[in-house]
């Protein structure tokens, strides 16, 4: 099997930016390669996860670097 897409309820994924980049990588070491997430108050959330939770990830290989100078396109 190649692919599985498994969609049942949810978790949270609260706190400070280290504990929520550490749970997503103990995911990802688990098998998980995507994530769906969403954010009660989401211009702001989204914000704070770009900017405190992505450089995380990257340093722990979770998510690839994004490419110098380059910023998220906002729509």
């Amino acid at each position: 099997m190649k692919r599985l897409v498994l969609g049942v309820g949810g978790s949270n994924l609260i706190g400070p930016p280290e504990k929520v980049a550490q749970e997503l990588a103990d995911l990802h070491e688990a098998g998980v390669d995507a994530f769906i997430l969403t954010f009660r108050h989401t211009e702001e959330e989204l914000a704070d996860f770009i900017e405190q939770v992505v450089p995380l990830l990257e340093q722990k290989g979770v998510r690839r670097p994004r490419e110098a100078n380059t910023a998220p396109v906002a729509h």
